[in-house]
């Protein structure tokens, strides 16, 4: 097995963990009618799904430790410094999400049970849960323009198709243009598309 294919399966072991984070949406029932409720409500479901919303935290760590990982390798395996910028502006946004996301995770689960136990809505998780949307905002933006980054080391590079580095560069300069102006639109799989983009083409090189 060569570095560049290493690198490939590193990423697209994104797919498994999109697949994952699927069933525990669906079995938790967070789907978007979730994320549009009062926080109030919100806490309320949360009670009674804690055990996969516990779960679904894991998962979307793994799926920054992989994109960090594996961006690492394709940086290694492109050899140009376009590759380690990407690297550096995607871990800085993942640093980013994964404490925003482990914050709130761990703050909303607290909340939700005391909010069961005195059927009141503590007044600190309003701040933190503002905090992790926004750390999630940083994520998919910062991330994407890390990944036109690469997409531009995919053009100066030998190993991968050209055809990647375009579409790093349109995929991910497109995303980020598009949640800056319209940040409502956000979701944190937008981080995850171009990722797996590049391990296709890593997988096929």
């Amino acid at each position: 097995m060569n570095d560049t294919t290493a690198a490939g399966l590193v990423l697209i072991a994104l797919v498994p963990l999109l697949a994952a984070e699927a069933v525990l949406y669906t079995r938790a029932r967070v789907g978007g009618a979730f994320w549009r409720l009062p926080l109030d409500e919100k806490l309320d479901h949360v009670a009674g799904i804690e055990r996969e919303w516990w779960g679904l935290g894991i998962v979307w760590v793994g799926m920054l430790t992989v994109t960090v990982a594996g961006l690492a390798a394709s940086a290694f395996v492109l050899s140009d410094v376009w590759g380690w910028v990407g690297f550096g502006a995607a871990t800085v946004a993942a640093m980013a999400w994964l404490f925003g996301i482990t914050t709130q995770t761990a703050a909303t689960a607290v909340a939700s049970r005391r909010r069961g136990e005195s059927g009141e809505t503590p007044p600190w998780i309003h701040p933190l849960w503002q905090m992790g949307w926004m750390y999630e905002l940083t994520w998919v933006i910062v991330a994407n323009l890390g990944y036109a980054a690469v997409g531009l080391a995919v053009l100066h590079s030998d190993p991968v198709a050209t055809w990647a580095g375009w579409a790093l560069i349109g995929t991910g300069a497109t995303i980020a243009i598009a949640i800056a102006a319209w940040p409502s639109g956000a979701f944190p799989q937008l981080g995850l598309i171009a990722p797996i983009v590049l391990a296709v083409a890593m997988l096929t090189a």
